[in-house]
């Protein structure tokens, strides 16, 4: 008892101790790394609003690695082993509930430098009780770098991912474009110099926005490279995206792009028979409806060319009213496609410009909470057209659908309007006149450069004057 009393009585001794305690409590904290107050301190950083809660734990063990033994399903967690050869090594498996599964995870670690290495594989979410995807990922962390750190890192990279960037489906663009004096334009894309000039066009008119891929763009950019692209996309505005698969032709075709991540899928069953287009098409709706994706369909024919898809005008059929009704109810379709006088490509009309929107009406009538699309309503601008031909091009008599009919449409139900043909002959226009006026050039970045301008400026011109879709987003 005396040597406790004489100890207590020594200043020195108790500092020791006082210091010896705190670098315990450091150390503990430290090394158990539990993380639980990201997701409301980073929406609190990034002005983000809070939809879901992303928790990452982990323990430690001797080896100076996190480990957490146990399996708890109703959050996330985090786990490693000792790598003697590279530092330390560990497993994160980040569960999020929430109906967007598009987040991935040990891709976008390894590209953001966060780890030394990554590899991705495929695990589960619970989403709405429903077995979804989930990425997980393994990674070795840099040498130096403790195991709460990196968790640190990666949680917060991953909340600012999701709140800032998503591919969304178009069930609440279209809920708030029916019935409203505004469409949705949906821009097909190829490559990225289209992207960056429909993306950047979106972002400075603050419009909602979709980027389809037609059989055509698939096969010559391959699906990997236009997920990627528009995944970088959103990651540098900001914005939320719509990726729509343009024209499926089959269950297959729209399978893929659902597992490849697609957001919205169209199934184009308008070449068979009414049965057997419902038949499809309730084929197509049940897989995509099951995995959040958003599903459009046709009825009708239109008239044109547009990649695989060719009808000639004796073939093309307009969209039967009571056909619509009855198709939308046996199919569960979220929007559907009509002909009403549009067609594919640059030669719409060889007379004075028609659309029987009188039939449009009829429809919206019997359907009035179904989004209809409209295909083939480039306005094929003349300027392009004129521009084309002064450098070099042979695109005469190319007619499209007036602006004024657009805008008409938006009113009785049209919550897309599909628009190609006008992206093809403003960069193709602008990418003559360079080549033209510059004839000693053959750096690509030269004239692509000036075409991306021209895709923004006439998607901005969209937007603004035709489908009055500024400040919609």
């Amino acid at each position: 008892m005396r040597r406790i009393k004489d100890f207590f009585y020594n200043k020195n001794d108790i500092i020791i101790v006082l210091i010896i305690l705190a670098a315990a409590a450091f150390i503990i904290y430290t090394r158990i790394g539990v993380i639980m107050d990201y997701p409301e301190k980073l929406a609190a950083d990034n002005s983000a609003t809070v939809e879901q809660s992303v928790t990452t734990s982990a323990e430690t063990d001797k080896s100076d690695v996190g480990t957490d033994k146990s399996s708890d399903k109703s959050s996330g967690t985090a786990s490693g082993d000792s790598d003697k050869s590279s530092g330390t090594s560990g497993t994160v498996v980040i569960k999020i509930t929430d109906s967007d599964t598009s987040v991935t995870v040990a891709e976008k670690i390894a590209d953001a430098g966060l780890v030394e290495s990554a590899t991705e594989f495929e695990g589960y979410i619970t989403n709405n009780n429903k077995a979804d995807k989930l990425q997980t990922g393994t990674f070795k962390i840099k040498k130096g770098s403790s195991f709460k750190e990196i968790l640190n890192k990666i949680t917060k990279y991953l909340f600012i991912r999701r709140h800032i960037m998503a591919l969304v489906t178009t069930k609440d663009m279209f809920a708030k474009a029916l019935n409203s004096d505004y469409a949705v334009g949906a821009f097909n894309v190829n490559n990225m110099e289209i992207i960056q000039g429909i993306v950047e066009a979106a972002q400075e008119e603050n419009a909602p926005l979709i980027l389809q891929v037609s059989a055509g763009a698939r096969k010559y950019a391959k699906p990997a490279y236009l997920v990627k692209l528009v995944e970088a996309a959103m990651l540098d505005t900001g914005l939320d995206i719509a990726l729509h698969l343009d024209h499926g032709e089959d269950f297959d075709i729209c399978k893929k792009c659902v597992d490849d991540g697609f957001s919205s899928v169209m199934i184009d069953g308008s070449k068979h028979p009414f049965e057997e287009n419902i038949r499809l098409t309730k084929e197509v709706v049940e897989y995509a409806h099951a995995h959040g994706v958003s599903v459009e369909a046709e009825l009708g024919k239109l008239a044109g060319v547009e990649d695989n898809i060719k009808v000639d005008s004796r073939n093309a059929t307009f969209t039967v009213p009571e056909e619509a009704a009855e198709f939308v109810a046996k199919t569960g379709v979220d929007s559907l496609a009509v002909a009403i006088g549009t067609s594919h490509g640059a030669y719409k009309f060889k007379g004075e410009p028609y659309l029987d929107f009188e039939r449009l009406q009829e429809i919206h009538k019997l359907i009035p909470d179904t989004p209809l699309v409209l295909h083939g309503a480039s306005t094929v601008l003349p300027e392009f057209v004129a521009k084309c031909n002064e450098y070099g091009g042979d695109i005469p008599g190319a007619q499209g659908v007036p602006e004024d009919m657009i805008r008409t449409a938006a009113k009785y139900g049209v919550c897309k309007v599909n628009i190609d043909t006008d992206l093809r002959l403003a960069m193709t226009a602008e990418i003559r006149k360079y080549l033209t006026e510059h004839p000693a050039d053959f750096d690509p970045r030269k004239y692509l450069g000036p075409a991306r301008d021209a895709i923004k400026r006439m998607v901005q011109h969209k937007i603004r004057n035709v489908l009055n879709a500024s400040g919609k987003r």
